[in-house]
């Protein structure tokens, strides 16, 4: 790290604002790490103390990881919205935005060893957030001068084998959202909710945990991208072959879109049953409950899973209480 850096690209003077800068934390989990590393200097690309420490803990996490997890690495730069008429094009912003992202991505790969580490194109979408939250143009903003990053792991141990057990099978099933969060840096997020799937004629039920990837915006309070959603109610749904309910577990993707404090939302689940069955109606638009905090998420294909929890329990009743 070099503070006393003096001039920034195309011989524009770098204005230091602060000597260890700020490292926004947003991760709900250790699998799953979400910061905005924020207040470079002003025309400035370097990494200070505050955004470093973040680095190294999220390095730590994935070099002690097990050997067969895949860790997806997410960098979006940012810059202020000014200076924009000096290049073409808004030119120096995307510059510096895209120099800041390179930066964390080369302190990076100097450093992690886990072999399942996938870096995907570093991005300069991060120069929307200005605009989106209405910061004035012509004034400099240290959130703004930011690098965002994720770096998430939907691996996990495999669990251990389920006891053979009879259980009966079904074409027609119900499911309901639990709970779930979503986390992110504006564009980028990680989405985490539980569903119940019920065989509504054999009166059993199972828990499923959903885990994924999106894409999108979380509004709340101040600018922590987290929202929170609550229990919603049943809704039916059929299988093109008989299954039984603890057979959903596999790729899957969720996508949702709510206003704060209210249970007004859009809400969209694509399950892949075991076997090639497939769900009459694809996707399924289900209900959720009130939601703390507001905005929209939309899942990433091929980064979502629905995984078996626990199950399956009778019930009496349409559905479970």
């Amino acid at each position: 790290m070099n503070h006393l850096q003096q001039t920034g690209p195309h011989g524009m003077t770098v204005i230091p604002t602060s000597l260890a800068g700020i490292a926004i934390e947003y991760s709900p989990d250790g699998m799953h790490m979400n910061a905005r590393l924020a207040d470079f200097d002003i025309n400035g690309t370097t990494l200070k103390s505050n955004h470093e420490i973040w680095l190294e803990k999220a390095i730590l996490r994935v070099n002690s990881s097990h050997r067969s997890f895949i860790w997806q690495i997410w960098i979006n730069g940012g810059a202020s919205l000014t200076g924009m008429h000096v290049y073409a094009n808004n030119g120096l912003n995307y510059w510096l935005a895209a120099q800041r992202a390179a930066e964390v991505e080369r302190f990076l790969k100097a450093r992690i060893r886990a072999v399942g580490a996938v870096y995907r194109a570093v991005e300069t979408m991060g120069l929307q957030l200005p605009g989106y939250m209405g910061h004035p143009v012509g004034v400099e903003n240290d959130n703004d001068r930011a690098v965002y990053i994720q770096i998430t792991c939907d691996s996990t141990l495999p669990p251990p084998p389920r006891l053979p057990v009879s259980i009966p099978v079904s074409k027609n099933f119900a499911v309901r959202f639990v709970k779930g969060a979503s986390a992110g840096a504006f564009v980028l997020g990680v989405d985490s909710a539980d569903f119940e799937i019920a065989d509504t004629d054999n009166h059993q039920y199972a828990l499923y945990r959903y885990n994924g990837d999106s894409i999108g915006a979380t509004l709340s309070f101040g600018l922590i991208s987290v929202s929170y959603t609550f229990k919603g109610d049943w809704t039916d749904f059929h299988t093109t072959d008989a299954l039984n309910v603890v057979d959903f577990d596999g790729s899957s993707r969720f996508s949702s879109a709510s206003l704060p404090f209210t249970p007004v939302s859009k809400n969209y689940l694509t399950i892949t049953p075991a076997g090639g069955v497939k769900t009459t109606e694809t996707p399924l638009s289900i209900d959720t409950g009130e939601t703390f905090g507001g905005g929209a998420s939309f899942g990433i294909p091929g980064t979502g899973w629905l995984h078996f929890r626990s199950g399956p329990w009778p019930f009496s009743g349409k559905y479970p209480t």
